[in-house]
C-alpha cells in the first residue's frame, strides 16, 4: 500500500511539473490572456493556433502517463472537465465583469471546442468520460439556483451537490 501511495504521489508531481512547464513555455512574445484563451478554446481545434494545439496536446499527454500507471495498479481511470460558470448568463456575473475577463455581466462562452478535443483524445486512450456539463445543464434547466460563487467561479454548495450526485449516478451505472 505504501509503494502504491508513493507511486501515485510521484505521478501527481510529474503531472504538476509537466502542466507547469507547458504554460511556462507559452509564447513569451504575447502576454497570457485567460479571457482570450477561454474564447479560443470554445472553438473547434481547427481555429486554434499551432501553439495552442501543441500546449493542449502536451498537457493531455500526461493523461496517457496516468492511464499507463493506473493499469499497472489495477485502477480504472475516469476523466471529466469542470464546467465553466461562463456557460450560463446568470452565473459568476460579478466575476465576468472583473479583470482578467472584463466581459459584460451576461456574457456566455462554452467549452465545446476543448471538450470535444479532450473527449476524442481520451476516447482513443480508452479512458472513461464523466459528463459534468450535462449534469450542470440539467440542474440549471430544472431550477433557477446558482451553482457557482459570484466572483471567483468556483462551485458553491449547490454546485458541489450536483457534482456529488453526478458521480454517485455515474458510478452506480458504471458498476452495474
Amino acid at each position: 500500500t505504501l509503494l502504491i501511495h508513493s507511486a501515485i504521489v510521484r505521478l501527481t508531481h510529474q503531472v504538476y511539473y509537466k502542466f507547469q512547464q507547458t504554460f511556462k513555455d507559452a509564447d513569451s512574445d504575447a502576454p497570457f490572456n485567460i479571457a482570450t484563451e477561454t474564447i479560443i478554446l470554445s472553438l473547434k481545434k481547427t481555429h486554434w493556433s499551432d501553439k495552442t494545439l501543441k500546449n493542449v496536446t502536451e498537457t493531455l499527454d500526461v493523461v496517457r502517463s496516468i492511464k499507463k500507471a493506473s493499469i499497472r495498479f489495477g485502477i480504472t481511470l475516469h476523466v471529466t472537465l469542470v464546467p465553466l460558470p461562463f456557460f450560463w448568463p446568470d452565473e459568476a456575473v460579478t466575476g465576468k465583469a472583473l479583470p482578467p475577463y472584463n466581459w459584460p455581466s451576461n456574457f456566455t462562452v462554452s467549452q465545446n471546442g476543448i471538450e470535444e478535443y479532450i473527449r476524442g483524445y481520451i476516447d482513443n486512450l480508452g479512458v472513461n468520460w464523466i459528463d459534468l456539463q450535462y449534469s450542470f445543464t440539467k440542474a440549471k434547466t430544472e431550477s433557477i439556483i446558482k451553482l457557482y460563487n459570484e466572483v471567483d467561479g468556483h462551485w458553491n454548495t449547490n454546485g458541489h451537490q450536483v457534482v456529488y450526485q453526478s458521480l454517485v449516478d455515474y458510478f452506480d451505472f458504471y458498476n452495474k
